[in-house]
C-alpha cells in the first residue's frame, strides 16, 4: 500500500480549511483571533514537509504541501496587514481624541471667561 495517499489525504483535508481563513480574514478586514506566530509554526512546517520531499526526491506530494504553505503565507500577509492597519488607524483616532479634547477644553474656557 502506498502510504502517500494518507499523506495527500492528510494535506487535503488540512488544505481544505485554509481558503475559508483567508476568506473570512479578508472580508472582516480584521486579524482578530489570529495569531501570526501560529501561522508562521504552519508555515514551517509545510516547508519542511518540501525539504523532506525534495531530499527524497520528486513527489506530487509536494504540490500539495506548496499549495498549503502558500494559503498560510496569505493568510499571514493579510493578518500582519490588518494589524499594521489598526495599529495606525489606532495612532490616528487617539489624536483626533485628543484634538476633540482641546477643541471641548478652548470652549468651556470661553463660554465661562465670558460670563
Amino acid at each position: 500500500m502506498n502510504v502517500e495517499i494518507f499523506e495527500a489525504l492528510m494535506l487535503i483535508c488540512f488544505g481544505s480549511a485554509w481558503p475559508f481563513a483567508i476568506v473570512k480574514s479578508w472580508r472582516s478586514r480584521s486579524a482578530g483571533g489570529k495569531s501570526p506566530i501560529f501561522l508562521v509554526i504552519i508555515l514551517i512546517g509545510y516547508l519542511s514537509g518540501i525539504c523532506a520531499h525534495v531530499l527524497r526526491g520528486f513527489s506530487p506530494i509536494m504540490l500539495l504541501y506548496g499549495l498549503n504553505a502558500s494559503m498560510v503565507f496569505t493568510d499571514l500577509c493579510l493578518v500582519l496587514h490588518f494589524r499594521c492597519e489598526k495599529q495606525q488607524f489606532s495612532h490616528v483616532w487617539q489624536n483626533v481624541k485628543k484634538m476633540l479634547l482641546l477643541a471641548e477644553r478652548n470652549v468651556n474656557r470661553k463660554r465661562y471667561s465670558g460670563m
